[in-house]
């Protein structure tokens, strides 16, 4: 790869140490590539960004659109909406499936105006429906109506207690072999909750590599947050609840 002298420390740059430059150089060899086929999505969003405003990095939604579409996801849960940059990464892989995208937010969320604006100007705004409600009180709701998923995304309220509850009625939700996602990971309530599921629910971790996510972005999250841990993690359900020790021993419990 060519890279200039102007591109690595030009007029008003720091000093390219020795150090700085292979950094800068390192980060370059691994950047992700995102998919061709989510163009149409990365293009929108440019045309409507807002400074401040949540977006989904590429390589999240690229793989979130990779689960989509290798294991035909086609009913898709959302806890967060915002932007709607994640549901738009979603319904670019679910609408050929005839699927649709349920989302829940609060009715307070900032963005969620301009997120139905980006759905629209996608013309997914058909296959897509928002619930303004807590979702303390929405999942509840659904779950009690028989809803069934396929995939969700977890990306709302990021407090333990909270992510524990909707764990518990997204789970239920989720059909045996349907993936659930976390963004913010790298949070120890994330990271707590995520033991959780792998603990008391017995959800396991998927190959990323196997769903276009290259070694090299992870690696590169390494290198510079100075973290192992991903940004954003998923899982796939073995087996349904009514078969775990969580539904057969009243006071069952594993440490996570």
């Amino acid at each position: 790869m060519n890279i200039s002298g102007a591109e690595l420390g030009g007029v008003g740059a720091p000093r390219a140490t020795p150090w700085r430059l292979a950094k800068q150089v390192t980060k370059r060899l691994l950047a992700y590539q995102p998919l061709g086929a989510t163009e149409g999505v990365r293009r929108l969003l440019s045309e409507t960004y807002e400074a401040g405003a949540p977006y989904c990095p590429p390589a999240e939604g690229d793989l979130l659109y990779m689960l989509v579409t290798t294991h035909r996801l086609a009913r898709c849960l959302q806890v967060g909406f915002a932007t709607g940059s994640t549901a738009l990464y979603l319904l670019a892989g679910a609408v050929p499936l005839r699927g649709e995208v349920l989302s829940i937010d609060l009715p307070s969320g900032k963005f969620n105006a301009l997120g139905l604006d980006n759905l629209e100007r996608g013309g997914f705004a058909s296959s897509h429906r928002l619930v303004e409600e807590n979702s303390s009180l929405a999942l509840p709701r659904l779950h009690a109506s028989g809803a069934c998923f396929d995939l969700v995304v977890v990306d709302g309220w990021k407090t333990f207690d909270h992510l524990a509850m909707e764990v518990y009625f997204l789970s239920r939700m989720l059909s045996v072999s349907g993936f659930m996602v976390f963004d913010d990971t790298k949070m120890p309530s994330v990271d707590r909750v995520v033991r959780l599921l792998v603990s008391h629910y017995g959800y396991e971790e998927i190959d990323y590599r196997a769903h276009g996510q290259p070694w090299g972005h992870g690696l590169l999250h390494i290198l510079t947050q100075r973290t192992l841990r991903r940004p954003y993690r998923a899982f796939q359900k073995t087996a349904s609840e009514s078969d775990l020790p969580i539904s057969v021993d009243w006071a069952f419990w594993d440490p996570f």
